[in-house]
């Protein structure tokens, strides 16, 4: 099994992967317009809601960073050793991982050497020694992985990737883990300031109107409709200044 573009495609994201994406911008998409909603007509209960959304989210994203963050290393060097193994049913996920970090085998190109991969291209009568994805420049020499016993004309610096993949997967593979875990708990942390920003807005917005409504109960209903007291004079000057101005 060779690398090609029909096999990269069937392992590429599904419908089902977009609709979990989709379903979690809908979420988050009403969340904001439940809040809006609430802020913009004052509505306390809708607001509070919003609140305990955004602290539920909260508990979940740290709880989320923190799990992330105290996987041990060593079972991400375990799942690295299980990626990068030369198996003939599972090599797709090796031939792109080669030829995006330009690396062959787990620890040098030997490893393809008397590997499951190597075995079945013996059997079928086919010279190919590497993966073409261990060639430096596959479209120049297309012949760059095939040979004959003992290979050692292969497996040169000038034709074939020196590096291993397993520290360089391994490498990537901590720093996205590590940089995940700390951006879901900084978004958590963010989350949790809001929600008790909101409250605090909330609280000074009830405390407003409490003093409005007590207000307005103690000044006369008449007082919202009294008239200023009629001045003849005054309507006088102003009625001159209007017809020197026309």
């Amino acid at each position: 099994m060779e690398y090609t573009v029909d096999k990269e495609l069937e392992h590429k994201p599904r419908h089902e992967h977009l609709m979990v994406v989709s379903s979690v911008g809908g979420f988050t998409f009403m969340t904001g317009i439940l809040g809006y909603w609430g802020s913009l007509h004052l509505e306390h209960t809708m607001v509070c809601i919003f609140s305990y959304i955004i602290l539920f989210n909260s508990i979940v994203s740290l709880s989320l960073g923190a799990v992330i963050l105290t996987i041990p290393l060593e079972t991400i060097e375990e799942n690295t050793m299980d990626l990068v193994r030369t198996k003939v049913d599972e090599t797709l996920p090796i031939f792109m991982v080669q030829k995006f970090l330009e690396c062959c085998g787990a620890s040098s190109p030997s490893d393809w050497i008397e590997s499951a991969w190597w075995r079945k291209q013996r059997a079928e009568g086919r010279p190919h020694v590497l993966p073409i994805s261990c060639c430096i420049a596959p479209h120049k020499n297309k012949r760059c992985n095939q040979g004959k016993s003992p290979f050692r004309e292969v497996i040169v610096p000038s034709f074939i990737h020196q590096k291993g993949c397993a520290d360089l997967v391994l490498e990537r593979k901590k720093y996205l883990v590590r940089s995940g875990g700390y951006g879901i708990c900084s978004c958590g942390l963010g989350q949790l300031i809001s929600f008790f920003a909101i409250h605090y807005l909330v609280n000074i917005v009830l405390y407003y109107q409490h003093r409005l409504d007590v207000i307005r109960e103690q000044v006369p209903e008449a007082a919202h409709i009294r008239k200023p007291p009629h001045d003849p004079r005054a309507e006088a000057r102003f009625e001159k200044r209007m017809s020197m101005q026309v």
